[in-house]
C-alpha cells in the first residue's frame, strides 16, 4: 500500500513538474499578460456604457431589419447566453491548466481575448444602434463604474460570441493529436454549441445578427494572428524558455527526454532549439517538417515530434520505475 502511494505521488509530482516551470519570466509574463487583459475588460466595459448612453432610444426608433431576426423566433432567456460561456469557458480552463504547456496556451489565450476586446473598444462607440431587445438597461452615467452585461446599444460586435469563438479555437489547436476519433468528436461539439450559442444571442435579440457574425470573424482572425506571431516572433527566436518549453525543466535537472515510440538504446537529452535552423511557424504550428534540433553533443534533423514535442514523451527514473507524462 505504502509502495502504490509513493508511486501516484511520484506520478502526480512529475506530471505537474513536467509542466509547470515557475521561473522570474514565466510568472512576470503571465502576469504583466493577465493585469493587460483585465484591464482591456474594463476598458470595454467604460467604451460601452458611453455606447449605451449615445445610442437610440428603441422606444422611439425602430429595430434595424435583421434576417436572422426573421428566420429565428424570439426568445426571453437572457440568462441562456451566459450558461453558454460557462459551458465553453469552464471547460476551456480545464483545458489550459492540464494541457502540456499551460502558460504558452494560457498566455496566447489571453492575448487573443485582450486584442478582440481593444477592436471592440474601438468599434463598440462608433456607430451607435437602437437596440434590438426592449427593455434594455440604458446607461446615462457613472460610465468609469457602471457594470452591467446586458445594457442598451452594446451592440458592435458581440462580446459572448467572440468569447464562444476563442474557447472553440483553443480546443481546436490544443486538444491532443494522439486522441484521433476523440479529438474530432470534441472539436466537433465544442463548434456546435458555439454555433448554437450564436443562435441563442439572436433569439434573444441581445445582438443584431452582423454583431454575431463580426463576431466570429474577429475572434477566428485574432486566434490565428496570435499563434502566427508568437511563433513567429517568440517560439522559433527561442525566447521565453520556461513558457515555450517547460518540459525543459526537466532536462536542466537531469531527467531524460525522449520522442515516442522509438525503441532505442541512445537516449536523446533535450537542449534547445538551434535558432538558426528554425523552420518557419507556417511549417512548425501544424507539421514542423524538416526541423532541426540540437540533442547532447550532436545535432540531426528531427521531426516535430521531438523539436515542437507535440507528442513528445518525457521519462524520469524514479526508483526502478519509469514514468511517461
Amino acid at each position: 500500500m505504502f509502495s502504490y502511494t509513493c508511486c501516484t505521488l511520484s506520478n502526480i509530482q512529475a506530471w505537474f513538474r513536467a509542466r509547470y516551470y515557475f521561473t522570474t519570466e514565466s510568472v512576470g509574463v503571465t502576469i504583466i499578460v493577465a493585469a493587460v487583459w483585465i484591464l482591456s475588460y474594463y476598458l470595454m466595459s467604460v467604451f460601452s456604457n458611453i455606447a449605451s448612453s449615445l445610442s437610440p432610444d428603441n422606444a422611439v426608433y425602430p429595430q434595424l431589419p435583421d434576417v436572422g431576426f426573421m428566420l429565428l423566433p424570439q426568445i426571453n432567456t437572457l440568462w441562456l447566453t451566459d450558461l453558454f460561456d460557462a459551458i465553453l469557458v469552464l471547460p476551456t480552463i480545464l483545458l489550459i491548466i492540464t494541457h502540456r504547456k499551460p502558460a504558452y496556451v494560457g498566455i496566447t489565450w489571453m492575448l487573443t481575448s485582450t486584442l478582440c476586446n481593444i477592436e471592440r473598444v474601438a468599434s463598440v462607440a462608433i456607430t451607435s444602434f437602437p437596440d434590438p431587445r426592449s427593455g434594455c438597461e440604458k446607461v446615462s452615467d457613472s460610465f468609469l463604474s457602471k457594470v452591467s452585461a446586458h445594457k442598451c446599444g452594446d451592440c458592435m460586435f458581440s462580446g459572448h460570441t467572440v468569447l464562444f469563438v476563442i474557447c472553440a479555437c483553443a480546443w481546436t489547436t490544443y486538444t491532443p493529436a494522439r486522441l484521433t476519433i476523440a479529438r474530432t468528436a470534441i472539436i466537433v461539439t465544442v463548434w456546435s454549441l458555439v454555433a448554437t450559442g450564436s443562435a441563442v444571442v439572436i433569439m434573444n435579440r441581445a445582438h443584431y445578427t452582423v454583431d454575431v457574425l463580426v463576431a466570429w470573424y474577429v475572434g477566428i482572425g485574432n486566434w490565428y494572428t496570435v499563434q502566427y506571431l508568437w511563433k513567429e516572433h517568440c517560439l522559433c527566436k527561442g525566447y521565453l524558455k520556461s513558457v515555450n518549453w517547460p518540459e525543459s525543466r526537466l532536462a536542466d535537472e537531469g531527467y531524460r527526454m525522449v520522442p515516442r515510440d522509438v525503441d532505442d538504446e541512445k537516449v536523446l537529452r533535450y537542449e534547445w532549439i538551434d535558432e538558426s535552423k528554425c523552420i518557419s511557424p507556417r511549417k512548425s504550428l501544424f507539421n514542423g517538417r524538416g526541423a532541426h534540433g540540437r540533442f547532447g553533443s550532436y545535432e540531426s534533423e528531427l521531426s516535430d515530434e521531438a523539436i515542437l514535442h507535440e507528442r513528445a514523451v518525457v521519462s524520469l527514473d524514479i526508483g526502478k520505475q519509469e514514468l511517461e507524462i
